[in-house]
């Protein structure tokens, strides 16, 4: 963006962005609900083409499944986490004042929502492993999808 990343820069942004999103919620319910959807949309698109680009190379060996008991500990692990994550589709449920047949509709929003999440996580997870070691990854924190990436967008 041209600006100099300066500590006084930073907190700029930062107070800028919460401002923004606080003028959307006062703006109302519906447009934060619109905004929402735009806001979700981009970030599909972004792990979509994510996804189409890096699944040409993946390294196999990396995603490999091994099947021994630290192995399967840690597979018991990511799936405590993704449990903890998968609560928040109970949420859907506070929009359901908003809809019609909410008996039929707030159940198939809630699958199909567990649906696309989950094969977008399995998806995005292959690509990054499948780039990406695991000691890098781990090296990588919060940008850990950006170093995934370099092999097949570079820099």
């Amino acid at each position: 963006m041209g600006i100099e990343n300066t500590p006084l820069a930073k907190g700029g942004v930062e107070t800028l962005i919460v401002l923004a999103f606080m003028a959307l919620n006062l703006a109302g319910s519906e447009r934060v609900g619109k905004a929402e959807f735009f806001i979700v949309l981009i970030k599909l698109t972004i792990l979509c083409v994510f996804v189409v680009l890096g699944l040409s190379s993946v390294n196999p060996d990396w995603v490999k499944p091994q099947l021994d008991s630290v192995h399967l500990q840690q597979t018991l692990n990511g799936t405590a986490v993704f449990f903890l994550a998968y609560m928040g589709f109970g949420l859907v449920t506070n929009a359901s004042e908003h809809m019609k047949d909410p008996q039929r509709n707030v159940p198939k929003a809630i699958y199909l929502s567990i649906f696309i999440v989950s094969v977008v996580y399995v998806f995005v997870s292959v690509v990054a492993v499948g780039n990406l070691s695991i000691p890098d990854m781990v090296k990588a924190e919060d940008f850990a999808l950006a170093e995934a990436a370099k092999p097949f967008l570079g820099h």
